[in-house]
């Protein structure tokens, strides 16, 4: 029983170190998905940025007394005297689609620790079990030829002076 007992202990601080290392709470998997949502929203907010960019650079020509002749030149304005061509500038088109999004990944939920401990607890109770069933069985094939050796026997020794 004390083998057993001994042999469960180990067993479940083993597993649950690693299920809990792996699965838990802080574990591999969790840690990896938060990495992963983490450069996301680093895309996101580099993203984010370039618009900001583009936008001030957008508003400091719309400063200027040629950028608002450009802009109502762009609405259909014109002044008397001027050749006027319109071109579809690609560039501007594109920095204004920000609803553009990657894949999100979702976060990978950990298991909670019960949970962990139980299927831990389970394993445990089975390892244990099946070690405690192979060892009983071993000795038993064992004890047949040890029995005979473990009883004090005196007469492979010599007790003359």
């Amino acid at each position: 029983m004390k083998r057993f007992v001994i042999s469960f202990l180990v067993v479940f601080i083993c597993s649950f170190s690693l299920f809990t290392g792996i699965v838990g709470p802080s574990g591999y998997l969790y840690n990896r998905s938060l990495k992963n949502r983490l450069s996301e929203i680093a895309f996101q907010a580099d993203k984010l940025d370039v618009y900001i960019v583009n936008l001030t650079k957008q508003n400091e020509q719309l400063a200027t007394e040629e950028g608002i002749r450009d802009a109502a030149i762009g609405l259909g304005y014109y002044v008397d005297g001027d050749k006027v061509f319109l071109f579809n500038d690609a560039s501007k088109q594109e920095s204004g689609n920000i609803t553009e999004h990657r894949k999100v990944t979702e976060l990978y939920e950990p298991v909670p620790s019960g949970t962990s401990a139980l299927i831990c607890a389970i394993f445990s109770l089975i390892s244990a079990l099946i070690y405690t069933l192979v060892r009983r069985e071993k000795k038993d094939k064992d004890g047949d030829s040890t029995q005979e050796r473990s009883g004090f026997n005196t007469e492979n020794f010599d007790f003359t002076p």
